[in-house]
């Protein structure tokens, strides 16, 4: 039922039985993905500190789900954009690659940690970030972005030499 009404973007009635799964099921997969779900729910109701709490669940008592990688990078987007926490964000993107190397997100936490290092202005960093992230991924479909406006844009405003724009030609 909740996630009829998660479809249907009630989600208030969603989170309330979404709470209720969770609270029925611990500890399975059930009670993880009811957890995501009404994260999801409350950060779409602008409770973004609840959502991050719910969130947070998956770093100790849904740990080892299918869905914590899932979550934990729901829960750095949220802090990277409406939350507007960077390093938090940050922290729980490195958290994914290190504690879930070979899951479905980790790509996608390598990028958005590269991505918010060239944002914040951190030079080096990103370069180092997004070239190391086309050594692990160098088949990625964001690999000629990463070449083509990434590293020249870096390399651009980088104090640091030209590295990344020679780099890039290669």
């Amino acid at each position: 039922m909740a996630d009829v009404h998660f479809a249907a973007e009630r989600w208030e009635k969603a989170e309330g039985i979404y709470l209720r799964a969770a609270r029925t099921a611990p500890p399975t997969e059930t009670a993880a993905w009811s957890d995501m779900q009404r994260a999801r729910c409350l950060a779409q109701l602008g409770k973004l500190s609840k959502a991050l709490d719910v969130y947070s669940r998956f770093r100790t008592e849904h740990r080892r789900s299918v869905w914590a990688d899932d979550a934990l990078l729901r829960a750095g987007v949220l802090c990277a954009g409406p939350m507007g926490d960077p390093p938090k964000a940050a922290r729980f993107f490195r958290e994914i690659l290190a504690d879930y190397p070979d899951g479905d997100q980790a790509e996608t936490a390598f990028l958005y940690l590269a991505t918010l290092a060239w944002w914040g202005g951190e030079w080096a960093e990103a370069e180092r970030l997004n070239k190391a992230f086309l050594e692990k991924y160098p088949g990625s479909p964001f690999r000629e972005e990463i070449l083509t406006v990434r590293l020249p844009a870096i390399a651009r405003k980088s104090p640091v030499s030209g590295t990344a724009a020679r780099e890039a030609k290669k």
